[in-house]
């Protein structure tokens, strides 16, 4: 490294390029906050790693403005076809494997399905949109030191052009599994490897093999003795997985070895692999951050958790991180009160340790029972979509209503129809789809004579009126959606991030809405209005 040189300041500095630290980047940079993303590898990586997106990743992907994009690189997974040797056993669904029934798009759910695509390709797609907002990745910058102080942040990089000093009011961790950042603030990352499991995981061609079907081989009398082929999106290439020995040596991974394992468990003479693009060995893990948050520095991804072999969870975990924390540090700038950040481990860390495995053990420790903790982590491992995924008790829930509906505060707002005052009709995640809280009136026309509603005072902030639809079987009519009687006012406020933060009927309602003509959301809560 050369000398110092002077300090730099900006507003939030982001470490590791991967899903989780690009979304948490854009979602700064769309708010125009002055932020640098830094990677220590020294270009973007082609890998497949982790392929698959869920529905409730794939609405976050529509809000920010990718899913075009993401939905053109990606596919339907392939029909699962178990083999042993050339004879077909079996074929499946991906979806009947795992016992769960695929429901059509609708108005509640515009996705229901995951989609296939390789994390390479999907990384790509994330730069370009980031790019777009004026913020590119620096690439060969590892971050080799890290302070905090009471102006904030210093860090330490070693760039191409030599060693920087950076001074940012927060810092976000998203440098996967081995975080730099979660060691250097002293966090426990809590939890087991699973050492007597090891795998190769590889992106190869195979010629003779047809890229329609996820393809697996297994031998009766050697459960280890496995084979997972499964064909990327758009590309001629596979993903290759398979157990190896515990005590390989990782300079024996190659093109000969999976070549070799091929030929002696699957038995299909005339496939050759070849063009092999990367390769890895893999031992699962199930850990967890005792904290996801040290002052100014916030963990996100894989630097907060280690779900183990899982379908589909630890990258899509991580856009969801960085997605609730994204707005959060945001609203900092704007002057919000620095409590609202605290929110971020308390809706976050419990999703995380469900998907872990560890939430029943630490709800038990607080005095939950056991029953009611081993339903919440099962409910959590169970949503593998995510779209059941709740911050109900959360201080940015609020439900204050003569009876709770099916949807409440805390929960991802649902798709539904809205008839606005006007008469026009309006999808809700139209509405909700940008940077910005978004206030609905529900029978409105029932407030007190001479209310002066909310209304959209900033651009921060939305507001509509809603009439109830003209169609009484019109089950998508957002009053029948979020179960609001036809007698009660009653508002509702969608936080940026698309989870409803506020329920409230009758007087409550217009207590809440005389706040919120004034202050932001989280300064309103602070002054706990009464129903």
């Amino acid at each position: 490294m050369t000398s110092l040189g002077p300090v730099r300041e900006l507003d939030v500095l982001v470490v590791g390029a991967g899903p989780a630290g690009l979304i948490a980047a854009i979602e700064l940079a769309r708010r125009s906050i002055n932020v640098r993303i830094v990677e220590k590898e020294a270009e973007p990586q082609r890998a497949s790693r982790a392929k698959g997106l869920q529905p409730r990743t794939l609405e976050i992907l529509c809000d920010i403005g990718v899913i075009d994009e993401v939905l053109a690189g990606g596919s339907q997974f392939p029909r699962w076809q178990s083999y042993q040797g050339a004879t077909l056993k079996w074929e499946k669904c991906v979806y009947d494997l795992l016992g769960i029934t695929i429901e059509n798009p609708g108005i509640e759910r515009p996705f229901t399905e995951t989609l296939l695509i390789p994390q390479w390709r999907f990384e790509q797609i994330l730069r370009t949109k980031l790019a777009s907002l004026g913020v590119r990745v620096e690439y060969g910058t590892p971050l080799i030191r890290l302070l905090e102080s009471e102006e904030g942040v210093h860090a330490l990089l070693d760039s191409p052009s030599g060693a920087e000093r950076v001074t940012c009011r927060y810092l976000i961790g998203a440098d996967g599994a081995r975080s730099f950042v979660r060691k250097s603030i002293g966090v426990r990352f809590s939890g087991e490897t699973m050492s007597e499991e090891r795998y190769v995981v590889a992106d190869v061609l195979a010629d003779g093999l047809s890229d329609r079907y996820w393809m697996n081989w297994s031998l009766p009398d050697k459960p280890n003795a496995r084979i997972s082929m499964c064909p990327l999106s758009h590309s001629r290439y596979f993903q290759f997985v398979a157990p190896i020995p515990i005590d390989l040596p990782q300079h024996e991974l190659s093109l000969g070895l999976l070549q070799k394992l091929f030929d002696e468990r699957c038995g299909w003479p005339g496939v050759n692999l070849s063009g092999l693009r990367w390769i890895t060995s893999h031992v699962p893990s199930a850990r967890l951050a005792d904290h996801y948050r040290v002052g100014r520095t916030f963990l996100v991804g894989d630097a907060a958790h280690s779900p183990p072999t899982s379908p589909g969870q630890g990258l899509n975990l991580s856009v969801q991180d960085a997605y609730n924390l994204g707005w959060k540090l945001a609203a900092m700038f704007g002057g919000d009160d620095p409590t609202l950040l605290d929110t971020y481990e308390k809706e976050r860390r419990p999703i995380g340790a469900g998907v872990v495995g560890v939430l029943a053990k630490e709800m038990i420790a607080t005095g939950i029972d056991l029953e009611s903790a081993d339903l919440a982590e099962k409910r959590i491992r169970q949503d593998i979509f995510n779209t059941e995924h709740n911050y109900r008790g959360s201080a940015l829930a609020v439900d204050q209503r003569r009876t709770s509906g099916r949807v409440q505060a805390g929960d991802r707002a649902p798709g539904a129809t809205i008839r606005l005052e006007g008469g026009d009709d309006a999808s809700l995640f139209d509405l909700i789809r940008g940077t910005h809280f978004t206030a609905i009136w529900l029978n409105s026309h029932l407030l007190q004579e001479g209310f002066s509603i909310l209304s959209n005072r900033t651009a921060e902030h939305k507001a509509y009126r809603a009439v109830p639809s003209r169609d009484p079987q019109d089950v998508s009519d957002i009053h029948r959606v979020f179960g609001v009687s036809s007698d009660e006012p009653t508002l509702i406020v969608i936080r940026p991030d698309g989870y409803i933060a506020l329920c409230a009927g009758d007087g409550a309602a217009m207590a809440w809405g005389e706040r919120l003509k004034t202050m932001s959301f989280w300064s309103a809560v602070s002054c706990h209005p009464e129903p």
